[in-house]
């Protein structure tokens, strides 16, 4: 007789003893599902290898997540193979190259939508066994996530989400159009919209998505805001003190009251405690002819600098201290171009901005001529200190005559101005032309400066910062600031902080963004997800961008069981599971077709409990009722309560039947979801075991989890394999029920089950034991997951050299360039030459091998001994003489588009690709020694490419592009480059060494001389 069977027939008879023929009906069928539980017939439960693969089939049933899981999912609509043809020409004059990639639209289920409320969250993604996504708290790649998020539409099985619009644009034929695409209500879905499917040759990628039931979106978290902690004074002139980005600190600029020719401009940096780093001197930084003297002043690394006439209305370039040039918006106006007008003056603004190498913006405002309120941008010509009138001008801000005009330029470079008196919010793109225009609707009266960074407004009004979204314009915060003086204000943000220009006096203001507007200083965009920002090791979305973090949640086993059986009409009514609340559940699928009931068991599996049926004197009907395993003796039988006519039976197995080791497999979320098993053994000296269990189940633990379980398990196994005992007894016990225990003969025994004979209970008791229901058991560690590899291509950094020969086999007169990644998912670069100012764009080179690329940290001097470079990719090592005589470890080092070529014999590492390196012989292969500047490129002459350019070109600008393969090209960064060609024919190589008798040196000092 099946389980199912005998349980209807103890429920009906215990059903009737409490509810007459009624309840004998509602016993029966309750009993039946519960003998169901307990010897099921055919059906099986979720087992832990459940939807493992990924399918594409009709009448596939739909999985049940409870908690948190990882599932497959199954294909339930598909597009067409849609082909993708680019043709690309191998340099000029070269053939042209074809080559095909394959995409698909695709919709794959995932589960049923959340069963016990809420919505259901989608936290990893990974496609054949890589992590490509991850929304979690634990976010490793969030670039990945980035662009897997911008083909991917995830739908949580609401009830009132619609078709999506990727499917409906489908053919016909391949279910779409609209009308035809169903909304999937109540199932959890994600639609990939142009997948590539090339290296599959079409076929769809295998994918796993690990969702949860009870999550939380946790959105990206506000800016945290801090309060001063430094300060400091510039010194010198208000009118004259300047402060300026820096990647760590900020840099800043004095000058006296009265600049006269031959006067000293001072700059040099700050770090976060604002204490001095650098400072170096610019003599004859200003003009001093007109009566007043009032200059602002701006200097790029000591090198260049501008001096603008505050009232006069005079700007001059200057290099290196020296008087280079007038600054003219207009050809022929040399002054009277620029009105400050007293304290309205640049300084007032902030209107002045170095922005890289090259370019400059200046805000101008004349209070007689509304039409002066532009932005000029400049870029600066060339080494020898041509410049070029504006290259780029806004349209005029019409305003009255009495406004004031604040410009301010963020670290990447976009561009705003505020029109005081009307409260106009502008933006500009990079050539200056307006794109947004925005009466700002909060108070900007008195306003002194203000900055853009994070995604947020800041305002310096009344001795006080304002923070405000940069979206919607509604206040985050404020904090007060130590000001002295009203005059000469300026904000710049660095990476974690706020420095507040109030005249002379400097301070900071410590921040801690979680997002960024604009890449800041050392930070880029990557080409293949604009939306994040990277230094190369940390990220940062974008500020607005979607991507939200998720806090994956846990269930109730209370919930879960109650949920379970009202799927089949067994009610909260009908239904006691207080004795599992507080009992958490990590997760639990159930992604195949079965009962309830095999559901159920599986959990009582994991968690100890049973679950009879039996009714309370208060309630009317009898229940299903969640029993713990360990609970209190209800009743202690004695054999004067034995019925006298049944001799009661005792059993035992056989000894070698107990289990000596049980393991038990579940899927452990902390290893991506691959089973785990953990094993528990026993020896005694009493009894023989040796037999082994192996159990697996689909609740998800970890493997400190299945420890306890599976000690537990064990402990159980190794009391019950005692033997079990049955009794019989008069027709007054029937009040007790399965899982209760009882004492008889002083040991413990529960109630496994009960069934009515002639009028008697018939109990069949297994031994019970208290400490087997607990544990302290602790899982063997899970091996160290591998860091997942990131598949984001990353920029290609780029540097192009002006150098003589290199190499006898470089027959044709060119360029030198120099690339890498920054990302390990990196795999060359195609590189676009523009001869036209970039209306059209050429493919001149695929490079795939990556050059020994980096920077300057530090300024070096012409004769300098130590240079401090910090690698994007590659690394350097020490020489021997032998190897310096062989061309090894030759750099090149560019300085505003000249190149030096200096060589090193010792590389010391003082950091992460940060090396300082020493021995340096400058001035090689008849280049000439000159001063270097932090951030000037550096380039190992090992791994530089030959670009071959028309001799005709000399002295243009040439625009490159280095597009990293596998993204788009207009995500990817352009770099203009002067070309002045070193060597126009065949000719050999030019040795390092330009002259008899020039030397290299040794680290002991010792000099040897070069024979040429």
């Amino acid at each position: 007789m099946s389980g199912s069977t005998i349980g209807g027939f103890v429920g009906g008879a215990i059903g009737f003893m409490w509810g007459g023929p009624a309840g004998a009906q509602w016993g029966f069928m309750i009993g039946s599902a519960v003998g169901g539980y307990v010897d099921p017939v055919k059906i099986e439960g979720p087992r832990l290898t459940d939807a493992q693969t990924q399918t594409s089939s009709e009448g596939v049933p739909r999985p049940i997540i409870y908690g948190t899981c990882a599932v497959a999912g199954n294909i339930i609509q598909c597009g067409p193979l849609v082909e993708h043809k680019k043709k690309q020409r191998q340099g000029k004059g070269g053939p042209e190259v074809t080559t095909y990639t394959y995409t698909r639209t695709v919709a794959i289920r995932i589960c049923e939508a959340a069963p016990l409320g809420g919505k259901m969250r989608l936290l990893r993604v990974w496609k054949a066994d890589k992590l490509v996504a991850d929304w979690s708290e634990a976010n490793t790649i969030p670039a990945d996530t980035a662009a897997f998020e911008s083909i991917m539409q995830f739908y949580s099985g609401d009830e009132d989400q619609l078709p999506d619009p990727s499917l409906e644009a489908l053919p016909a034929a391949n279910g779409g159009g609209v009308g035809n695409v169903p909304a999937y209500r109540g199932t959890c879905y994600v639609v990939l919209t142009d997948l590539d499917c090339t290296d599959l040759q079409g076929a769809v990628p295998q994918f796993r998505w690990e969702v949860c039931s009870d999550g939380t979106a946790v959105p990206i978290p506000q800016p945290t805001i801090g309060t001063q902690t430094a300060s400091v004074s510039i010194g010198g002139n208000e009118a004259c003190a300047y402060i300026d980005y820096a990647t760590i600190g900020v840099r800043y600029g004095r000058a006296t009251e009265a600049l006269a020719v031959g006067a000293n401009f001072i700059q040099g940096s700050y770090d976060n405690s604002l204490a001095i780093t650098a400072s170096s001197t610019i003599a004859n930084a200003g003009d001093g002819p007109e009566s007043d003297d009032r200059l602002w002043m701006r200097a790029y690394r000591g090198q260049w600098a501008i001096s603008a006439h505050g009232n006069f209305g005079r700007m001059m370039l200057l290099r290196n201290g020296e008087y280079v040039a007038d600054l003219r918006p207009t050809t022929g106006t040399v002054k009277g171009w620029w009105y400050g007008e007293g304290l309205y003056s640049p300084a007032y603004g902030t209107m002045l901005w170095f922005l890289d190498d090259s370019t400059f913006i200046a805000g101008v405002r004349k209070t007689n001529n509304t039409v002066w309120n532009r932005i000029y941008k400049w870029r600066l010509r060339d080494a020898s200190g041509g410049v070029i009138a504006a290259e780029a001008t806004s349209p005029p801000v019409t305003t009255d005559g009495s406004n004031v005009f604040f410009v301010h330029a963020d670290r990447g470079g976009t561009v705003r101005a505020i029109a005081l008196s009307e409260a106009a919010f502008i933006t500009y793109d990079t050539g200056l032309s307006e794109i947004s225009r925005v009466t700002l609707p909060m108070v900007v009266t008195g306003l002194r400066a203000f900055a853009v960074d994070s995604g947020m407004l800041i305002l310096y009004r009344n001795s006080t910062l304002y923070f405000y979204d940069l979206d919607t314009f509604t206040l985050r915060t404020s904090i007060g600031v130590t000001t002295v003086s009203a005059d000469n204000n300026q904000l710049i943000c660095s990476d974690d902080s706020i420095y507040v220009k109030n005249g002379v006096n400097l301070r900071r203001v410590s921040y801690a963004p979680t997002c960024y507007a604009s890449a800041p200083a050392g930070w880029y965009a990557l080409p293949d997800t604009p939306n994040v920002f990277t230094d190369g090791v940390n990220f940062m979305p974008r500020c607005g961008a979607p991507t939200v973090a998720i806090t994956p949640g846990m269930v109730a086993l209370s919930a879960l069981v109650a949920d379970l059986c009202d799927r089949v009409g067994v009610g909260a009514d009908q239904v006691d599971v207080s004795a599992l609340a507080g009992i958490p559940v990590r997760g639990f699928p159930v992604s195949r077709q079965t009962t309830p009931a095999e559901a159920i068991r599986a959990l009582q599996q994991v968690f100890f409990f049973e679950f009879p049926e039996w009714g309370n004197s208060g309630d009317t009907t009898t229940k299903l009722r969640a029993v713990l395993r360990g609970g209190p003796v209800r009743v202690t039988v004695t054999d004067d309560d034995l019925v006298d006519t049944y001799e009661d039976e005792d059993t035992r197995p056989q000894v070698v039947e107990f289990p000596r080791k049980v393991s038990l497999t579940a899927a452990d979320p902390e290893s991506n979801y691959e089973p785990a098993t953990q094993p528990a053994e026993m020896d005694t000296e009493n009894v023989k075991a040796v037999g082994e269990v192996s159990l697996s189940t689909a609740v998800v633990m970890t493997r400190a989890e299945i420890a306890v379980v599976v000690d537990k398990l064990l402990k159980t196994m190794a009391e019950e394999a005692n033997g079990k005992r049955t009794l019989e007894l008069p027709e007054e016990f029937s009040r007790y029920t399965p899982s209760d225990i009882i004492s008889y003969g002083g040991r413990r025994l529960r109630i496994d089950k009960a069934e009515r004979v002639d009028g008697t209970n018939r109990w069949e008791l297994k031994r019970d034991r208290v400490s087997a229901n607990a544990s302290v058991a602790t899982g063997s560690p899970a091996p160290t997951p591998t860091a997942p590899t990131s598949s984001t291509r990353g920029p290609t950094m780029f540097a192009a050299l002006n150098l003589p020969r290199l190499r006898s086999s470089d027959s044709t007169p060119g360029m030198y360039v120099a690339v890498c990644g920054r990302q390990p998912g990196w795999i060359g670069c195609d590189l676009y030459l523009s001869i036209d100012g970039g209306v059209t764009e050429q493919l001149v080179a695929t490079i795939l091998e990556p050059s020994t690329l980096g920077k300057l940290t530090a300024d070096l001097a012409a004769a300098g001994t130590t240079a401090s470079v910090s690698l994007y990719d590659g690394e350097l090592d020490s020489a021997t003489v032998d190897q310096l005589l062989a061309r090894m470890n030759a750099a090149a080092v560019t300085t505003a588009g000249v190149s030096e070529i200096l060589q090193f014999q010792t590389a010391t590492i003082t950091g992460d690709q940060a090396y300082d390196l020493s021995d340096l012989t400058h001035g090689l292969a008849g280049t000439a020694a000159a001063q270097h500047y932090a951030d000037d490129s550096f380039v190992l002459l090992d791994s530089v490419q030959l670009i071959p350019i028309d001799v005709g070109l000399a002295g243009k600008t040439l625009i490159f592009r280095p597009v990293s393969r596998g993204t788009a090209p207009a995500n990817n960064a352009t770099y203009s480059v002067t070309y002045s060609p070193k060597f126009f024919g065949p000719q050999v190589a030019t040795p390092l060494t330009t002259n008899t008798g020039d030397v290299v040196r040794t680290n002991a000092g010792d000099t040897i001389q070069a024979i040429q």
